[in-house]
């Protein structure tokens, strides 16, 4: 159902911020909770794989990835399909938080895009072990991933590169601890540093 400002009576954009507020305030006090509880604290995207709690619960060596990728101007099916297998091949290997699965509608509020930074850093970026960055064979390179990598780094956890030689930087190859210009030189790197399949069957 459209929603309707002024069949309803109420502005799209205050309903929206009160909304998030909800939320912000639903997260804060169930990580407070954790805390005294002296468990861990997730925030799981609703789309996500669906045996990601399963993971959490019984696979105490699965670590949290966080997959950073440009979104903005991902308008290409090719790319979004290369986005999309690789995230399928990562989700192998731990707990995946892929940004793809958040179910926000980056253009139609002021609200969502500004808030879109607090869930990403706060609640995804924060609470992963490892940020993986993988850029597609074709697209442009994004300002919001450039900051997650930033993100990443400078809270110290180690940031894994995926990017084709022409989309590499001098920025990037600072803040990605490892950097590989192809999936299959990142896999076999991943695997040398430890990262197993998770064997689903055990």
């Amino acid at each position: 159902m459209e929603f309707d400002e002024k069949e309803q009576g109420v502005n799209k954009e205050n309903i929206i911020e009160r909304i998030l507020h909800w939320i912000d305030a639903e997260v804060e006090r169930t990580k407070d909770l954790s805390a005294d509880l002296k468990v861990k604290h997730y925030i799981l995207p609703v789309e996500g794989p669906k045996d990601t709690l399963y993971k959490l619960m019984f696979k105490p060596e699965a670590k949290v990835i966080y997959l950073s990728i440009p979104i903005t101007h991902l308008m290409s099916d090719k790319a979004r399909t290369e986005i999309l297998d690789f995230a399928k091949e990562l989700e192998n290997y731990g707990v995946l938080i892929n940004p793809l699965s958040i179910d926000f509608n980056l253009n139609k509020t002021t609200s969502v895009n500004d808030y879109l930074f607090k869930v990403d850093s706060e609640w995804f970026i924060d609470p992963a072990e490892v940020v993986v960055a993988f850029h597609p064979s074709e697209g442009i390179r994004t300002p919001g991933q450039d900051g997650e990598i930033q993100e990443g780094a400078y809270s110290g956890k180690h940031v894994y590169g995926v990017y084709p030689e022409k989309f590499q930087s001098p920025w990037i190859k600072r803040h990605c601890k490892y950097l590989d210009s192809n999936k299959k030189d990142f896999f076999e790197r991943f695997e040398r540093h430890g990262f197993k399949k998770l064997n689903e069957g055990q």
